[in-house]
């Protein structure tokens, strides 16, 4: 969910870097140079439906659309914010719990799984 989140508002090169939960959460959302332009945020599809169709009926103009699109990046970083210091993805037990995850079974080599394990239990 929080990944999902930051896909909307982080650019894209931030996101393909943040491959663990880590590095996912060591993602500064406070620095405006790693979100995507007020353009780009991701509101969804219905929401842009109905940006395009108020801007073509001009009941809205550009700035206000901008200026909605900026308060629903601002809104999406509390979010973040909010989840990643509440976040139970913090804790060095949630973080090594991946030892038990079958992909990972199939996947990683067994030394980094047993390593894994022996974080989880120490």
């Amino acid at each position: 969910m929080l990944k999902n989140l930051m896909c909307r508002f982080i650019k894209p090169e931030v996101m393909q870097e943040a491959k663990s939960v880590k590095k996912l959460l060591d993602v500064d959302i406070k620095l405006p140079t790693n979100y995507t332009d007020c353009s780009s945020v991701d509101l969804g599809y219905v929401t842009n439906r109905i940006l395009k169709e108020l801007r073509a009926k001009q009941k809205v103009g550009a700035s206000t659309i901008m200026d909605f699109r900026r308060s629903c990046r601002d809104g999406l970083v509390a979010m973040v914010d909010k989840l990643q210091q509440k976040s139970p993805l913090k804790y060095i037990l949630v973080i090594n719990m991946g030892f038990l995850d079958p992909v990972n079974m199939a996947n990683e080599e067994t030394d980094q799984l047993k390593g894994m394990l022996r974080r989880t239990l120490a």
